[in-house]
């Protein structure tokens, strides 16, 4: 048997995004905290990250200039 490595194997389950969850990205990613953002859709913040940045969002300028930003 082959070995395995870390990508091979996967702790969690993936789960689609239903309608709902992507128009809340849509419309929360520009000005809410990623982690909170996550929090509230059960996904991680790099599952956040990853579909925001396929679908061509950004933070907002506004956001940015923010202390929850960071």
């Amino acid at each position: 048997m082959g070995r395995v490595t870390k990508h091979q194997v996967s702790t969690t389950k993936r789960r689609a995004w239903s309608t709902d969850d992507l128009a809340t990205l849509d419309r929360e990613y520009p000005t809410t905290h990623t982690p909170t953002l996550a929090s509230r859709l059960g996904r991680t913040d790099r599952a956040i990250y990853m579909m925001a940045g396929m679908r061509g969002l950004k933070k907002t300028v506004e956001y940015l200039a923010t202390e929850a930003a960071g």
